[in-house]
């Protein structure tokens, strides 16, 4: 059952505790309507709430926004509201600076649109909060066929719950290996370890704008996360690790489609890779406020006529 805030749960007392007064979750997207929906589905059964969605989405299709548009109005989910901008690319960092600066929280959870989140995963990050830190959790992949298996679950959440945690489960051995590694490099303070995955962290608001946010000149696939990573860790950010205890279920591409395909550079060839460290990024929050480079987001488009409210069954 969903637990919301306690009226004595006041900004002074949260304060207090080291938790913080408000969340945003950053959810980002792109063109996996059946994937958004399982996330989507699994944040209505967290046990503690978001104080609001923001969907982060880099150019999707109509079926992404109609599958959005079925929980708008869940009576478990905080208000949703998506920030969309022309697919020219992957640009996943222009599309999460936007959803930063539109966001309040004073803790910002990011999470993929194609990673289940367990079901304490909010409470798990927010009891992680510290001012000036940051948690990492981690994501169990999945093949095709078993993200299939989930899908066709989706009806019934105990049995999906159950399945997601045998799949957690039979990894628990690899999460208590990554788990000891991340503990051992922060205790070396090391400035690139642990290693943050995009699509499962969380961070304090002002240290996140200290580095002025993701850098918007990565495009392409990777890079964007471990750039971040090494510029809280330069900046004084305190990293935690929910390695073991804040997991999510990292869906098949092929489960929206069997052969997916997107414009991608590699970050290997790409010359940010050996940039001088800096703590801030050069094309962030900062540049977009002053008008710098960075496309402005744009209100999400009405489902197509016969989209609405359906998703294709999988094959």
């Amino acid at each position: 059952m969903t637990r919301h805030r306690r009226p004595q749960d006041n900004p002074c007392t949260l304060a207090h505790r080291g938790r913080p007064e408000s969340i945003s979750l950053i959810v980002s997207s792109y063109n996996q309507p059946r994937s958004l929906a399982l996330v989507l589905d699994a944040l209505t059964r967290q046990s503690w709430r978001a104080d609001e969605i923001i969907i982060a989405d880099d150019g999707s299709q109509p079926p992404t926004f109609a599958a959005i548009e079925r929980f708008a109005a869940h009576p478990a989910l905080p208000p949703i509201r998506v920030l969309t901008q022309p697919d020219e690319g992957f640009r996943k960092t222009v599309a999460l600076n936007g959803a930063i600066l539109a966001s309040r929280g004073q803790q910002l959870l990011f999470l993929d649109g194609d990673v289940i989140p367990s079901p304490d995963w909010i409470e798990r990050h927010r009891a992680s909060y510290r001012p000036m830190g940051y948690a990492v959790g981690d994501y169990v992949r999945l093949d095709r066929r078993d993200s299939l298996d989930l899908y066709a679950l989706r009806a019934d959440g105990d049995r999906l719950d159950d399945r997601r945690a045998a799949l957690v489960g039979a990894q628990r051995r690899y999460l208590f290996k990554r788990a000891a590694r991340a503990r051992f490099h922060m205790l070396c303070r090391k400035t690139m370890r642990p290693r943050l995955l995009g699509g499962n962290f969380s961070v304090d608001r002002g240290l996140l704008f200290g580095v002025n946010g993701f850098d918007e000149r990565f495009v392409g696939c990777g890079g964007e996360d471990s750039n971040l990573r090494n510029r809280l860790n330069r900046y004084g950010g305190r990293p935690s690790s929910l390695i073991r205890t804040a997991v999510g279920l990292h869906l098949s591409p092929g489960l929206d489609d069997p052969q997916p395909a997107r414009n991608r550079i590699s970050y290997l060839d790409s010359p940010l890779r050996h940039e001088a460290p800096t703590r801030r990024a050069r094309m962030g929050l900062a540049e977009r406020l002053s008008g710098g480079r960075g496309m402005p987001e744009q209100p999400a488009p009405e489902a197509a006529p016969g989209v609405r409210g359906r998703l294709p069954d999988p094959a």
